[in-house]
């Protein structure tokens, strides 16, 4: 793994979004998504060859709080699954994959399931999601993790909601085949 920053603020990881939007044009290249109701990863505090921690914003107003169990409202589990990756791919981008596979693109791993376990709801009145995955295994073009995401709330202290182990997000080339 390259020599990697030690953190990356707001901009610096607003500056890894997926350059197609940016550029206006379908060329290739490799990024978070450029919708922020989609981008999870707001900053990174913490980041090394073998650890990464993310941090996400949460407002009372979030999109998925008013579709999301009527009555009940707290972010869908799928949707912090969505967060363990892009956490992944964050640092995958910070240790330079736009260089490695100037052509690819960001799937799930598929060699084994990614054990997710939920235990606890992040809801309204919460503020922060922190995702901190350690990485257990990396190879040019791939990662694998295992993450726990923890909420901050009102009272500032951390609780553990979910645990998700063995998060692996690969690049695939797609190099010469249509977006």
């Amino acid at each position: 793994v390259p020599r990697l920053p030690p953190s990356l603020d707001d901009d610096a990881v607003a500056a890894l979004v997926h350059p197609r939007v940016l550029v206006g044009g379908p060329h290739p290249g490799l990024g978070l998504p450029p919708d922020p109701r989609w981008r999870l990863v707001h900053r990174v505090p913490v980041l090394s060859a073998d650890r990464i921690v993310a941090e996400q914003d949460l407002h009372d107003d979030d999109w998925f709080n008013a579709v999301h169990f009527q009555g009940d409202p707290c972010m869908p589990g799928t949707l912090m699954l969505e967060g363990c990756l892009q956490t992944v791919q964050t640092w995958l981008l910070a240790a330079g994959i736009r260089d490695r596979a100037p052509h690819g693109r960001f799937e799930v791993g598929t060699s084994a399931a990614i054990r997710l376990r939920c235990r606890g709801q992040v809801a309204p009145g919460h503020r922060r999601l922190v995702y901190d995955a350690h990485i257990v295994a990396s190879g040019p073009t791939w990662a694998e993790a295992d993450v726990i995401l923890s909420v901050l709330g009102p009272d500032g202290g951390p609780t553990a909601v979910v645990h998700a182990g063995g998060v692996t997000v690969r690049v695939v080339d797609t190099a010469g085949h249509p977006d």
